[in-house]
């Protein structure tokens, strides 16, 4: 009974070990950091498909995030663009526009709205909402 009770005691060490180092990849991914490597051990054994799906589910979530901070930083460089041409619009028409919030009931104009006869100075021209 006694060597059955050390391989199973062997076994838990083994068990505790093996996953004991897949501590600092679960720990880094759940605050969202999943650049902590992982290493598949070269001996095969019955932890080798989980280290292996580890890695692969990391490095497939990592290369999404480069993918998307790309797409954002494409995005964020067409809003630019936009933006500027949308200005340009505004100064060669001589107009502009206007956006009211009525959660926080704050006015905010872009550029001239001289032409419906208000000017910037004017606090809030419009009447309360």
């Amino acid at each position: 009974m006694a060597k059955k009770t050390d391989g199973v005691a062997q076994y838990k060490k083994k068990v505790k070990e093996k996953l004991g180092s897949l501590e600092e990849v679960f720990l880094s991914a759940a605050v969202g950091d999943f650049k902590a490597h992982v290493v598949v051990p070269e001996e095969e054994d019955e932890f080798t498909g989980l280290f292996v799906g580890i890695k692969l589910m990391t490095d497939t979530i990592n290369e999404k995030i480069d993918d998307l901070k790309h797409i954002n930083k494409n995005l964020e460089k067409i809003i630019r663009q936009r933006t500027k041409a949308l200005r340009e619009a505004y100064k060669i028409s001589g107009l502009g526009s206007w956006e009211y919030n009525l959660q926080t009931k704050k006015l905010r104009w872009v550029l001239k709205i001289s032409f419906l006869g208000f000017s910037k100075k004017d606090k809030n021209p419009f009447l309360s909402f």
